[in-house]
């Protein structure tokens, strides 16, 4: 895969996340989820790829926390 067909892909990732992030904080929370299972990665291991706490992410899944830009940028690299 090329590299401008991966930043692509990154920012399309990140484009849908926002846009549902600002309708709504638990579906963004939801759609983080679905891309965790999608790539069957426990809570604790895709945490410590975004280098952020098992909680935190556990937050975010569940709409108690937004998410921010880092990590949606670290998301998108998954």
């Amino acid at each position: 895969m090329s590299e401008l067909t991966d930043i692509r892909k990154r920012l399309a990732i990140v484009s849908k996340i926002r846009a549902v992030a600002e309708k709504n904080e638990r579906s963004c929370g939801v759609l983080v989820k679905q891309l965790r299972l999608r790539k069957k990665l426990s809570l604790r291991a895709m945490a410590k790829e975004l280098g952020i706490s098992a909680p935190y992410l556990s937050d975010i899944e569940w709409g108690r926390r937004k998410v921010s830009a880092r990590v949606l940028d670290e998301i998108s690299k998954i």
